[in-house]
């Protein structure tokens, strides 16, 4: 049995941290955590995954900018399918599998499902989910919206951040 840390995002996305049941790692940007991983907003040795229990931990090693688990602050937190960790700009999906055959084929999934182009519904420029899933891309009802586009619209409309526009002043220079 393996705990799996999927990268979501960053120069690593679709790479994985794959802890054996009775073992731990630590994550870090120094070359002394079990693995290495390119972010300058990570400590040395920034967490540990410890699957020596029944579940896998995440314990965060006295990090300065903290170890988050499903947007939660944690010292020390059991994880679950389909958690994530969040540490420095990285962000990592928790998963269990029995064999690393099983792993292989979720990750094709993964990065095939986040692959798929979608039609921004403004301009109609092709966008991937994986665009979405960093937080670039509005979605309502299946409709997407590019990071161009929902700026745009978002000065074209009456209402900017939670604030109503009573009256336009000018429209610049």
């Amino acid at each position: 049995m393996y705990c799996v840390l999927v990268f979501m995002r960053g120069p690593e996305q679709g790479e994985t941290i794959a802890v054996p049941k009775g073992t731990r790692v630590s994550v870090g940007r120094s070359s002394k955590s079990g693995r290495k991983v390119r972010d300058s907003h990570l400590s040395r040795v920034h967490f540990e995954v410890d699957y020596t229990g029944p579940r896998a931990l995440v314990r965060d090693m006295g990090s300065r900018n903290g170890t988050y688990v499903n947007g939660k602050r944690v010292r020390e937190q059991k994880l679950n399918d389909y958690d994530r960790v969040l540490a420095g700009e990285q962000s990592w999906d928790v998963s269990y599998v029995h064999n690393l055959a099983d792993l292989e084929d979720e990750a094709e999934e993964t990065m095939s499902f986040l692959d798929q182009l979608k039609p921004c519904v403004s301009c109609g420029r092709e966008i991937t989910l994986a665009t979405f899933a960093d937080g670039d891309v509005p979605e309502s009802g299946g409709n997407y919206l590019c990071p161009d586009c929902s700026i745009v619209l978002s000065f074209e409309s009456n209402e900017f951040h939670g604030f109503e526009i009573l009256k336009r002043l000018g429209a610049g220079s």
